[in-house]
């Protein structure tokens, strides 16, 4: 993904820093002027993916400009390693799986000063990453029918094109609602024309958003990284003979995603827990308190 990184660091690892980075960094600026991130986000997010879904809905009646902007855009990593790296950094749906990281871990962890910094912009956080999604979504619109097509099973071979469909066909559309749902009413335009029991009722779709994108991660890591299996087929030996140091790279890091993704499932399942039997016990705490002085 990023040029200057090895490539058997997850994609999400690589994303980390600069999404935390910001995250607190900007906290105040984007608390006062929310608007102008989300505009500067949204115009990179259809500044570097718009083509994607004309040349998919158009196919070859697509006009000139969409298939010169994919050959710009594919000859970036080569051409301007820099311009890629941020592009990559602003636009990738990594990006905003990490801002979804961000946004549900600072619910689950003790009110420290910088936790409390993040929660003071928590859903202009997810406003970000929801508008990086979109951006991902538009792009692989056709994604869930690709592996509903039997013919997919030949190109990836099994298990990898069943690890595939589960996560394109069976976790994507619920995802994809999980996501929207929360997303939308984030903004305070939308938020503020709603009844709040009714928001807050929206917003516990992400809890099974979490566990969707956790899932989504993890099937999919697995997919790719048993693209070809049992690798003993020529399109396998073709592509790792031309560069047998990429493909383990590549191997390396899909294996360490699937098992990044499965901790974060866990770890934010403990953590979530934890808070909730910490807070348990400091409200009953502060009722037998109440409860002595009233005696």
């Amino acid at each position: 993904m990023l040029p200057f990184v090895p490539v058997f660091v997850p994609n999400l690892v690589q994303v980390a820093p600069f999404v935390l980075a910001f995250a607190i960094l900007c906290a105040n600026p984007l608390r006062k002027h929310a608007g102008w991130f989300y505009a500067l986000w949204t115009l990179v997010v259809v500044a570097a993916t718009w083509y994607d879904p004309v040349i998919s809905l158009m196919g070859e009646a697509a006009p000139a400009a969409a298939f010169a902007m994919e050959s710009q855009m594919s000859a970036l990593p080569s051409t301007m390693p820099a311009l890629y790296a941020i592009v990559q950094l602003l636009t990738s749906s990594f990006t905003g799986v990490a801002f979804y990281l961000v946004v549900m871990f600072v619910g689950a962890l003790e009110r420290t000063p910088i936790v409390k910094r993040l929660l003071s912009v928590r859903s202009e956080l997810s406003v970000i990453g929801g508008i990086v999604i979109m951006g991902h979504l538009v792009r692989i619109v056709d994604f869930p029918f690709m592996f509903a097509n039997p013919m997919w099973a030949t190109i990836w071979g099994s298990p990898a094109v069943d690890y595939m469909f589960i996560a394109a066909v069976v976790i994507g559309p619920l995802l994809t609602v999980a996501f929207l749902v929360p997303w939308i009413t984030s903004f305070k335009v939308i938020r503020k024309r709603m009844d709040h029991a009714t928001w807050k009722k929206t917003q516990l779709l992400a809890y099974p958003f979490m566990a969707l994108m956790i899932a989504q991660g993890f099937f999919l890591a697995l997919g790719h990284a048993l693209y070809g299996f049992p690798y003993d087929g020529s399109s396998f030996m073709m592509s790792f003979m031309s560069d047998p140091a990429a493909w383990v790279g590549a191997f390396a890091q899909q294996v360490a995603t699937a098992w990044m993704y499965a901790s974060i499932g866990v770890a934010y399942l403990v953590l979530r827990l934890r808070k909730r039997s910490r807070d348990k016990a400091r409200r009953e705490s502060v009722l037998r308190e109440q409860g002595a002085e009233g005696a």
